[in-house]
């Protein structure tokens, strides 16, 4: 039976509602609502990954949201970009350079104060 209508706590849905769209956009992605707005410049931005890397799939994530330009080498696939990556004395994916400036690994907040320099 039905519980009548008294005893419904009306008030409560919206609540439960709110909670739920607001935990939906969190599990979505919970730090690309904390990511910092870096501004796009014509700094050259060269990574290089590999297919498997987590971290060079959030650089470029980062990259294609912020539409910042960039070229990215798979140093597994790509002979070239593995000699490039050597002589570069590349220990670990990504190797990320902004014009002359060298980031190994991936945090944003180090690519934006690199990038904005």
């Amino acid at each position: 039976m039905a519980a009548p209508m008294s005893t419904l706590n009306l008030s409560a849905v919206p609540f439960r509602i709110i909670l739920g769209v607001l935990l939906l956009f969190l599990l979505a992605d919970p730090f690309k609502w904390l990511e910092p707005t870096i501004t796009p410049s014509s700094k050259q931005v060269t990574m290089y990954s590999t297919s498997w890397c987590g971290y060079c799939r959030k650089a470029r994530e980062l990259f294609t949201r912020q539409n910042i330009p960039f070229r990215e080498l798979d140093i597994e696939k790509n002979a070239d970009a593995k000699r490039a990556y050597d002589a570069l004395n590349g220990r670990g994916v990504p190797l990320i350079l902004i014009d002359d400036k060298q980031m190994s690994g991936f945090n944003v907040r180090a690519f934006k104060r690199l990038y904005e320099q």
